[in-house]
């Protein structure tokens, strides 16, 4: 463990994903797995196969509550749009803090839009941080336009 002062970190090594099985993940044909860019997007001869699972049915397997779940890191490579899509119910039900990394370069305008429509539906408040720790409430058109990458949404304000 790279910080053993953490204590609740449990590594499930499955992708969460829209349903419960198998998943094809490559990479950029000038890249590698483990960097920035592996993805279920880049399909070549040297993707592989992963286990797959869905959030529900992880946190089911870990016996955790979804009320119990406080904040989410999503950091996906494009697919944020297809998982949100899956896992809005939760999101809506639960609103735990949502850290999302997002892949306009993977994800078309309109996928962006109605992810982030989704999204502003469940959540009041939207931020993004500078390098010094600040934070600016965002909507989504100015993440559409500025191509935001990293936003924490919450319904939370902000401090």
């Amino acid at each position: 463990l790279v910080n053993p002062q953490i204590q609740n970190v449990t590594i499930i090594e499955q992708a969460i994903w829209k349903h419960n099985g198998t998943l094809k993940i490559g990479h950029k044909a000038d890249g590698s797995f483990g960097d920035s860019e592996s993805s279920v997007f880049f399909d070549n001869e040297k993707s592989i196969i992963v286990e797959c699972i869905t959030l529900i049915k992880c946190l089911d397997n870990l016996r955790i509550h979804p009320r119990n779940v406080g904040f989410i890191k999503m950091d996906i490579e494009g697919a944020e749009y297809i998982v949100i899509d899956n896992i809005k119910d939760l999101l809506g039900a639960y609103k735990p803090n949502l850290y999302l990394s997002i892949h306009h370069h993977l994800l078309t305008e309109r996928q962006v839009y109605y992810m982030l429509s989704d999204l502003f539906h469940i959540y009041a408040n939207c931020y993004v941080y500078d390098a010094n720790g600040k934070n600016f409430s965002v909507n989504r058109d100015t993440i559409i336009k500025n191509r935001l990458l990293d936003c924490v949404f919450t319904n939370k304000p902000s401090k």
